[in-house]
């Protein structure tokens, strides 16, 4: 099984250690490729994915708005594709509303979330 790991990479300063905690263990035994850059956004039709992503302490991650803002001009991007969702922050806020935006612009870019997507 192969799975596309779509981690925007955080802006410069902030260090997601217990997110590459959490995705070391996930991803063990598992081929996988790395996307980081909204400019690397494509060809993903049919694919399984997995977005993971830092927002800090200020609930921020420029890297991730730019690839929110591809995801919602391209309507094709994800088509045919399933995803899970793993968001984390220095603090408590921030997490619930980045994933559910990411889940709905997704999911009218065409990819699906089954179960409990939302970590």
């Amino acid at each position: 099984m192969s799975i596309i790991l779509i981690n925007p990479i955080p802006d410069s300063g902030k260090v997601q250690n217990r997110l590459n905690e959490v995705l070391s263990f996930a991803l063990k035994d598992t081929q996988f490729e790395t996307i980081n850059y909204a400019e690397q956004l494509k060809n993903l039709q049919g694919k399984r994915l997995l977005f993971a992503v830092f927002l800090g302490d200020d609930g921020i991650n420029l890297e991730y708005i730019k690839m929110l803002s591809h995801i919602r001009k391209n309507k094709q991007l994800f088509k045919d594709c399933v995803a899970g969702i793993i968001v984390d922050a220095e603090s408590a806020l921030y997490t619930k509303s980045t994933a559910a935006e990411l889940c709905l612009a997704a999911n009218m870019s065409g990819c699906a979330f089954l179960g409990r997507p939302l970590v």
